[in-house]
């Protein structure tokens, strides 16, 4: 059995306070996203290919140069998944330093996606996309509404189920394309066996 993996980088502010309202926003949106794929799991893998869905935090590998160890794993990535939101002003540098990244690797990588989230009740307030740069209203921008209390349903986005249906079946053509060639792979093996 052979293993194919859809890696999805979630790139956001890291709150060291874990329990801080803006952690539990970032770590309520993140286990949305993944919990989105659980029900679809089973229809991605086949008898010869276990599909592997993974949503990971944007992080440095430590001994590495910042720089360089962000940059690679964005390389090797099939969608990057931005959070602009902020609730404090804490100074977002790196987070922008990353959407640029993406978005230059975007451009000469046909089958990376780059999702632009954003939290819309900033300080119960509908934000609008106008605080994006011009440039990047070209982008798929979703907002989101993250309500701490209802724990069944913490994060709702706002955008009729078009981001997880395109991060799905951005997945699916994914495992569709590689699983076939596990497949044609497994063929071309028993042929030379034979």
């Amino acid at each position: 059995m052979h293993n194919v993996l859809f890696t999805a980088y979630f790139v956001n502010k890291w709150y060291t306070d874990k329990n801080s309202f803006e952690s539990k926003r970032t770590k309520a949106l993140k286990e949305k996203i993944q919990n989105g794929f659980s029900k679809y799991k089973s229809s991605f893998s086949t008898s010869d290919t276990n599909a592997i869905v993974e949503i990971r935090n944007l992080r440095a590998s430590a001994g590495n140069i910042l720089f360089d160890s962000i940059y690679n794993k964005m390389k090797r990535a099939k969608a990057i998944i931005v959070d602009v939101s902020s609730n404090d002003g804490i100074d977002f540098r790196n987070i922008w330093l990353e959407l640029g990244i993406a978005v230059s690797l975007a451009k000469i990588n046909d089958e990376l996606k780059v999702f632009i989230l954003y939290n819309k009740n900033k300080k119960g307030e509908d934000i609008p996309c106008d605080f994006l740069p011009s440039d990047l209203h070209g982008y798929f921008i979703s907002g989101y509404i993250y309500n701490e209390k209802n724990k069944e349903n913490q994060i709702v986005f706002d955008d009729q189920g078009s981001f997880l249906s395109s991060l799905h079946f951005m997945a699916q053509d994914y495992f569709r394309d590689n699983c076939l060639k596990v497949a044609e792979i497994n063929e071309e093996k028993l042929l030379e066996i034979e």
